[in-house]
């Protein structure tokens, strides 16, 4: 029986928890739909431009959009548990017509702390013609990213001290 083929892709998906550790089938309807992500680290250098030390603290925010208010609360429990948990974040992810996750090009596994959450609702019409969507903000406080790449198998650890 021949596999199914790629029903839709995503440019980018964030799934609650170490995929690299857990490595289990992932379904499309664990993860939220990365709509923006940006993140600053940075390291002091030396006169001739070679970093040295701790990388200093930072922070990443992501939007998500988010499904129901329902799939919402694991953030807001993160943030009340003042612990670091791991969030992976998926590129370029395919799901078959099972809506099982067949495929994706890298990955970054962020550890850290949830330290806001913030809810929108947006009413414009987007391209399916759907009116509402609901749009979470997360913010995180960094200890580490770990970027994997699917092929080469090569991860690089960024330890934030």
């Amino acid at each position: 029986m021949p596999a199914p083929q790629s029903n839709y892709s995503l440019k980018s998906y964030l799934v609650v928890g170490d995929m690299v550790e857990s490595g289990v089938s992932l379904l499309s309807s664990t993860g939220f739909t990365v709509q923006e992500i940006h993140y600053d680290c940075s390291r002091k250098r030396n006169s001739r431009g070679f970093p040295y030390g701790p990388t200093q603290s930072a922070c990443l925010y992501v939007t998500l959009k988010v499904a129901s208010n329902e799939s919402s609360k694991v953030f807001f429990d993160h943030m009340a548990e003042n612990q670091p948990y791991a969030y992976s974040f998926l590129y370029d992810v395919s799901f078959s017509k099972m809506r099982q996750m067949s495929d994706f090009e890298d990955a970054m596994v962020a550890h850290g702390y949830v330290v806001d959450v913030e809810e929108t609702y947006e009413s414009s019409p987007n391209t399916n013609g759907a009116a509402d969507q609901m749009l979470l903000r997360v913010k995180l406080l960094l200890t580490n990213i770990t970027y994997i790449g699917r092929d080469s198998n090569v991860t690089m650890q960024i330890t934030i001290d």
